[in-house]
């Protein structure tokens, strides 16, 4: 007896507590809607006067784009308002509920009113103001209310934007029409699907009750943070990036009056950081979005570096990346609105470049995942679509490398396309479209090139420079890839002093993988799955697979020797230097001849009989270094071009890093592992407390930050 009457006292006391909160919530709501039309006419005024000829009206575009924002703050706390006044509602209506089961049965109707019980208020007015089942003229005017204001504010602000330039409009767009369709969705969830979102609060806040009120200390996942891969998703390919500007300082040796060109620095670093942190990092996210189900099972999922889902979770971890992809590609066009940078003449070849290998490799790929059979693993795709893979992949380094050899000197910006809205049979484009049997061809007189493009210098060395960076590409990827794949090893055994190494199933899902491991000496066999007989467990991930060797005809010995000989032909392009000038083709031979010894040099075996490894190692680099300066003086000699200091120093500088560049990179992975290739810590775990904590330690130093903001402690969440 006690219980059930402390059961309808706390009812009684939960209730009445209500109702003042409700009191409380309907002056607010009142309140702020009040704000909310003050504002609007506020606003309306504004629009008035900014649109106005007067000189002393005039505020700036950009000023004037933020006002509305006041208006909008407003609208979203009165939808706060309004979702917290559903909440109470429900939560009201389920107290007079129970209250109404504790009442003695047998009471007579209120008033004489038939049916009319006590504790019943609150379903009386959900009953006349609901919008899904609410009175009809009661449901209109509520509409009528509050599609007023939107109208009225959607009506202010494209009134306000019609004068503005595409770009402000376009940034008005992209912060406004969110925030205006959150709203609707936030209303809609609040009154038409009430029950269903009363319903989801219910469960969520159940949850919620199950977990202490103290501080939650995060428990280590190993991944690396979301907001660390939403800003950057591959760092280390970051490596990449030195191809856009190589091309561009190819094309300021062959032709240093580009630099004459207006805006041509400016347009280059702008249209470099288009490339490769908002078109090719956005590109990364969407392949590790269709590639999520494959990096979730990779053993090696976390050093990787992929989309973190155990923290924030899978739902939360995608949207948050398509977010991260949406808003790359929104800076990619306001960018545009720079006075050097042109939509149509800069960033569509970018972007068409990249989407066209990105769908050759996304095609590729569809083809090895769905042969991919987990019941038998010896059973994937030929091995010529696992070199496509790899070919595909490769096509990205010429591709930098041509946009920073054509981009930077074209000159038009953003305005001289017109922007206003035409239909597309009166669009003014860069090109206009002309049957098949009058086109102009290159070479012609009249060729103009698409986009504006202009190659200021001569296809022969356009294609030399495209074929060097790709195979410089396949070095790259086939050895970077080779040690992946051997991250997959997990078994081996020893037959006739021989170490066979077992691969997971997995790696049939990327035979490709599988396909360069068996590039190296070492044997490399698809695991059953049952694990054979007398097998140990091996860790494929620290193991230095290319530095026991590869087989002659591996992949990236073959890119290797091809990147360095179109090496010494393109430096010689790009110095002019005549085939009859011998001084420079023998100095180029030799350094190419010392290149390929210090590259095959073995890493870790040396040469005991006739001389030391670590003298050995040292020799044969100082011939290489050695053979390179007399490459680089003999060609910086002997060119017979009359060209600007500037372009002289950068010459020199390019001239050592085409030869070495192939080696060095060969070289580095030979002599690393998978392990080494983890992401540093400051990118890994990258948040605005770490960054805090590290501009903290700079000032402090090392030892007293530990102190004073140590490392495990742990914020509440």
């Amino acid at each position: 007896m006690d219980r059930e009457q402390n059961y309808f006292d706390a009812l009684i006391a939960d209730y009445v507590a209500a109702r003042d909160d409700e009191r409380e919530l309907n002056n607010q709501l009142v309140g702020v809607f009040g704000g909310v039309v003050t504002t609007l006419a506020l606003f309306g005024a504004f629009v008035t006067f900014v649109s106005g000829n007067e000189p002393s009206n005039h505020i700036h575009d950009a000023a004037a784009a933020a006002v509305p924002l006041i208006p909008l703050a407003l609208a979203c706390m009165l939808q706060v308002t309004a979702s917290q006044a559903t909440v109470r509602s429900f939560y009201s209506r389920a107290l007079e509920r129970e209250l109404a089961k504790l009442l003695p049965p047998g009471k007579p109707d209120m008033a004489g009113y038939p049916l009319l019980r006590p504790v019943m208020y609150r379903e009386m007015i959900a009953e006349l103001n609901s919008l899904s089942h609410g009175y009809r003229i009661p449901r209109i005017l509520q509409l009528v209310a509050m599609l007023s204001l939107e109208f009225i504010f959607l009506g202010l602000l494209c009134y306000m934007a019609r004068q503005y330039a595409f770009y402000l409009q376009f940034i008005m767009l992209v912060v406004y029409l969110p925030v205006i369709v959150l709203l609707v969705v936030e209303a809609g969830n609040g009154t038409v699907n009430g029950r269903s979102y009363f319903l989801k609060l219910v469960r969520d806040t159940r949850a919620r009750r199950a977990t202490p009120l103290l501080p939650l200390a995060q428990s280590p996942t190993g991944e690396r943070k979301l907001l660390s891969y939403l800003l950057l998703p591959r760092p280390m390919d970051l490596s990449k990036a030195l191809f856009f500007p190589i091309g561009t300082l190819t094309l300021i040796v062959m032709q240093p009056s580009v630099l004459e060109v207006p805006y041509f620095v400016p347009r280059m670093l702008v249209l470099w950081f288009i490339l490769e942190i908002l078109i090719y990092q956005g590109r990364y996210q969407l392949n590790d979005l269709r590639g999520l189900d494959e990096d979730q099972v990779s053993p090696n999922a976390a050093q990787r570096g992929r989309i973190p889902t155990r923290a924030a979770g899978l739902r939360v971890a995608a949207y948050a990346t398509l977010g991260a992809i949406g808003a790359r590609v929104v800076l990619t066009v306001i960018l545009c609105g720079l006075p050097f940078v042109s939509f149509f003449h800069h960033v569509i070849p970018l972007a068409a470049g990249v989407l066209a290998i990105a769908v050759l490799y996304e095609g590729i790929r569809s083809v090895e995942r769905n042969r991919f059979d987990a019941c038998d693993p010896r059973r994937h795709g030929p091995p010529i679509i696992g070199w496509l893979v790899v070919a595909a992949v490769g096509l990205g380094y010429p591709l930098r490398a041509f946009l920073g050899l054509s981009l930077p000197p074209t000159t038009g910006g953003g305005k001289d396309i017109a922007w206003e809205w035409k239909w597309p049979w009166n669009w003014d484009l860069p090109w206009q479209w002309e049957w098949p049997w009058n086109w102009v061809w290159p070479g012609q007189d009249d060729w103009t090139p698409p986009f504006g493009l202009r190659i200021e210098t001569e296809w022969p060395i356009v294609l030399e420079l495209a074929a060097y960076c790709f195979f410089l590409g396949i070095v790259f990827v086939s050895m970077t890839w080779c040690l992946e794949g051997g991250t997959y090893v997990s078994r081996s055994r020893m037959v006739y002093g021989r170490r066979i190494f077992f691969a997971d199933v997995l790696i049939a899902r990327k035979p490709h993988l599988l396909l360069l491991l068996r590039q190296t000496r070492s044997s490399v066999e698809p695991l059953q799955q049952t694990i054979p007989v007398s097998t140990s467990a091996f860790d494929g991930r620290g193991n230095h697979w290319l530095d026991h060797g590869a087989k002659p005809h591996a992949i990236w010995n073959a890119a290797l020797l091809i990147a360095t000989a179109l090496a010494l032909l393109l430096v010689g392009r790009m110095w002019g230097i005549p085939w009859h000038a011998a001084p420079y083709w023998v100095c180029a031979l030799i350094a190419m001849a010392a290149l390929m010894l210090w590259a095959t040099l073995p890493v870790r075996v040396g040469l005991p009989i006739l001389i030391s490894r670590w003298l050995a190692d040292v020799l044969v680099t100082v011939a290489a270094v050695f053979t390179l300066v007399t490459a680089t003086i003999a060609a910086a000699i002997l060119s017979p071009r009359s060209t600007p200091t500037l372009a002289i120093v950068i010459g020199v500088i390019l001239t050592p890093l085409a030869y070495s560049m192939p080696t060095l990179m060969y070289k580095y992975f030979r002599a690393i592992s998978y392990n080494d290739l983890r992401l540093p810590d400051f990118l890994s775990t990258f948040t605005p407390r770490t960054i805090s904590r590290q501009a903290v330690r700079l000032i402090v130093g090392h030892g007293l930050i530990d102190r004073i903001w140590p490392t495990d402690a742990r914020t509440p969440r």
